[in-house]
């Protein structure tokens, strides 16, 4: 399959046209545009309700007129105008004019995260949970959705996962910074074993420091980063990348921060000592299984325990850390820890290291791994990047302040909610019986 991701740049028909030439001339399958793009169709691609069936169906068929102008399937979204509306939504659709016997004509998925309203709040968000994970059904593969900041939490691309996806898109906005775009994509196409491709558009305004924060990435399912051809003259920015699934390499991929130089923490509130560590867990309350609360003064620290590859398995990872038995236990820090009896080293540098980078920056906790032969230490930086904690004499020094977990992550700010929080403690009761 020949995937087109496009970054585009102005905002006007004119591009928007010579695209959509440029992709029917070089005859692709797909072209996928980024977050909130620009249609010329103008209000036709917003409305009151999109979920009410006439705003639905207008985005569909504005979307299927641009499937047929560019000869092939598209994924193209917008936000509904009236933010007064409780289903003022971010949407992707999918839109195939082309399509032939079981495949996908229209699809729908609504942003989950980062966005004024939220499907996580609806009533009856558990008991239609695949309801809004939509499976794309086209050219014998499945495809699944997400927008920008929904990759941010594995939960989302986990339940495609469950569905059987055989790839994963993700459409976003722009002026992401490099290298945290770069490992949460990688590693959603480790831990669900399929193509992970992402555009994200180019906004100058975003942009005033000139840094060019805007990208295509493709990942095969050993998180391998494939090449990609331009389809037109000029640079990457308002061009468009074409991915083939059917030249994706071999192998693995390196972790491109392998080599970070490890920092102490300066705020450092709680020192783990890591020969000391089944000592730490025999002091601490066993709540159940693999999971423990150890109080430090007016704080309670939850250890969450992991074993080998079980670190890759998100379902697994976030029945602990949103475990039921914790909801009475006040002040919550949270910390992760990864066994290993024997970790080859080609597979920490590929796979492992990247994961719990993630797993670090996805969940907002320190990370600390254990194997015979080494240990490292990750936290989540303020701004959600990945700090390696230097190793002190056998001594990780803990920042707690930046170990806050779900109750920072599910809280009343800019583009999230905390009542959200309900809603995707269903998704991850959907997605844990995972084998």
């Amino acid at each position: 399959m020949k995937i087109g991701l496009y970054l585009q740049h102005h905002r006007n028909e004119k591009e928007f046209n010579n695209a959509l030439a440029a992709v029917k001339n070089a005859k692709i399958d797909l072209l996928v545009f980024p977050e909130c793009c620009y249609t010329p169709f103008g209000l036709d691609f917003y409305g009151k309700g999109i979920n009410a069936t006439e705003d639905y169906n207008r985005a569909c068929d504005k979307a299927l007129d641009i499937s047929e102008n560019a000869g092939c399937a598209v994924i193209i979204g917008s936000t509904i105008i009236n933010s007064k509306n409780k289903y003022g939504l971010i949407y992707s659709v999918f839109a195939n004019d082309y399509c032939c016997g079981d495949e996908s004509l229209t699809e729908m998925y609504y942003k989950h995260t980062k966005a004024d309203y939220s499907p996580l709040e609806f009533d009856n968000y558990g008991e239609n949970v695949m309801n809004y994970f939509p499976q794309i059904l086209f050219k014998g593969k499945r495809i699944g959705m997400t927008i920008c900041y929904d990759c941010n939490h594995s939960a989302f691309s986990r339940a495609y996962y469950k569905a059987g996806v055989d790839i994963l898109i993700n459409s976003t906005g722009g002026n992401v910074v490099y290298n945290k775009w770069y490992r949460y994509n990688k590693v959603r196409a480790i831990e669900n074993k399929c193509f992970n491709f992402c555009t994200m558009g180019y906004d100058k305004e975003c942009d005033k420091l000139g840094k060019g924060n805007s990208y295509t990435f493709g990942f095969t399912p050993q998180g391998k980063l494939m090449e990609s051809t331009l389809l037109m003259e000029g640079g990457a920015i308002g061009n468009i990348a074409v991915y083939d699934t059917d030249n994706a390499p071999d192998g693995f991929e390196n972790d491109i921060n392998l080599n970070q130089t490890e920092t102490p923490n300066a705020k450092g509130s709680y020192s783990l000592v890591i020969s000391k560590l089944n000592d730490v867990l025999a002091s601490a309350k066993n709540i159940t299984q693999n999971l423990w609360a150890l109080s430090i003064g007016k704080e309670n620290l939850i250890i969450c325990a992991f074993d080998e590859e079980d670190i890759l398995k998100p379902e697994k990872v976030l029945s602990l850390l949103y475990h039921a038995k914790l909801k009475d236990i006040t002040n919550k820090k949270y910390l992760i820890i990864n066994r290993w009896n024997k970790l080859d080293w080609n597979r920490y540098n590929t796979v492992v290291s990247d994961v719990l980078r993630v797993r670090s920056m996805e969940n907002y906790c320190a990370v600390v791994l254990i194997a015979e032969e080494f240990s490292k230490c990750f936290q989540c930086s303020d701004n959600r990047n990945s700090q390696l904690v230097a190793n002190e004499n056998g001594i990780y020094n803990l920042d707690l302040r930046r170990m806050s977990g779900p109750e920072v992550i599910w809280k009343n700010k800019d583009g999230m909610r905390e009542h959200w929080r309900k809603g995707y403690e269903k998704l991850i009761e959907y997605i844990e019986d995972i084998e």
